[in-house]
């Protein structure tokens, strides 16, 4: 019979050993691919040659329904997924949320654990995740971690460094179907849609006000900030 290379880990089975050879660095901590630009270290060679193209301007991979382009196929195909497709075909096991991609199924699943296992040192805010703790770390101080390569921006929050070096370019990939609106980001398109519908999905906690985008929410915040006399960022860390 033929031959089956065995994880003896998690036992699943391989029928070439060098498949056996990729998975089990999976299981292991130690990353021996080292980018020589950067910090960054991979398990696997293949995942060191992905990181490599972050380095390059070059974006090979067209998307044939409007002018995107990627590095990777992976952000590619999801692209193609977030935007251009109304398929979700990544459903949660406990409940009847569904996801265009892994990714955000991923991030839903932690939704569904009762423990939030990190917590801050400064205050009583604990987090699911070790990165949201460590992004709300960054309220108690004026650090400013993430910064802008093109320019002297600063931010406590990777989220807010992606969405800044939008600004560094001029494409607008992400065009909305309802009218000639163009976007730099696929959250900007999403909060533009909103828009287009009589959904206001963003509720203040401390009134009544409701909002379509999430930006008119927090300059709706900053409002109350005022009144109270504290930094709307901390008011907004306070009614999460």
């Amino acid at each position: 019979g033929q031959v089956i290379f065995k994880c003896n880990v998690c036992d699943l089975q391989f029928k070439q050993p060098y498949r056996l050879k990729i998975h089990m660095a999976r299981h292991s901590e130690e990353r021996l691919f080292a980018c020589p630009l950067c910090n960054y270290r991979a398990k696997l060679a293949c995942n060191l040659r992905k990181h490599m193209l972050t380095h390059s301007d070059e974006k090979p991979f067209a998307c044939h329904l409007c002018n995107y382009k990627g590095k990777l196929a992976c952000a590619l195909k999801d692209h193609i997924m977030l935007i251009h497709s109304d398929d979700k075909p990544y459903a949660c096991d406990v409940c009847e949320f569904k996801a265009k991609v892994p990714s955000h199924l991923k991030k839903h699943m932690v939704s569904h654990q009762v423990e939030a296992p990190y917590q801050c040192t400064v205050c009583d805010f604990r987090a699911k995740r070790a990165g949201n703790l460590k992004e709300h770390m960054g309220t108690h101080t004026n650090e400013k971690r993430f910064r802008c390569k093109m320019c002297s921006y600063g931010t406590r929050r990777q989220r807010n460094l992606r969405k800044h070096m939008a600004v560094h370019f001029d494409d607008k990939p992400y065009l909305c179907e309802i009218c000639p609106y163009r976007a730099k980001l696929p959250n900007y398109l999403k909060d533009h849609m909103k828009t287009h519908t009589d959904m206001k999905p963003y509720d203040c906690p401390l009134c009544d006000y409701k909002s379509r985008q999430s930006r008119q929410l927090k300059r709706h915040i900053q409002s109350h900030a005022e009144s109270f006399g504290v930094n709307s960022m901390v008011l907004s860390e306070m009614t999460n």
